[in-house]
């Protein structure tokens, strides 16, 4: 949400693919928050990896 108001969803499978459901963003901004979603994903997934713990998602 900004100031409010919901921007649609942003659905990633294990395999990083996405699709929007949404209206508000153009292609460059869903690719952007996309990216950003599924980096910060893959950074955690090897934090998790480092430390012992199990992830759901694949890297």
């Amino acid at each position: 949400m900004v100031h409010g108001t919901a921007l649609g969803q942003i659905l990633v499978d294990e395999q990083d693919n996405w699709i929007y459901d949404g209206s508000l963003l153009d292609i460059d901004e869903q690719e952007e928050v996309a990216g950003k979603i599924t980096g910060y994903q893959k950074e955690m997934n090897e934090l998790r990896r480092t430390i012992g713990i199990k992830t759901r998602w694949k890297n």
